[in-house]
């Protein structure tokens, strides 16, 4: 319900609510990630066709756009 009052796109909305796409995917490599489940990370980055070694450097940069955004919203 509450997706349906949100500006987001259809795409987006079928991640969050049934994890499917790409979209999805990537979603589960981050809660992969963020929950230390490595036979999953593994799994996913190769579907999505992620270097391994470029997991770190994707990360880094998504939280730092993430704190960026919070602190503008402040």
């Amino acid at each position: 319900e509450i997706l349906r009052e949100l500006s987001v796109s259809d795409k987006i909305k079928a991640a969050l609510c049934d994890g499917a796409g790409r979209e999805g995917a990537v979603l589960e490599t981050v809660k992969a990630l963020e929950n230390g489940n490595w036979a999953a990370l593994d799994g996913l980055i190769s579907e999505l066709g992620i270097d391994a070694a470029q997991i770190p450097t994707i990360y880094k940069r998504s939280v730092n756009w993430a704190n960026e955004t919070l602190r503008l919203a402040s």
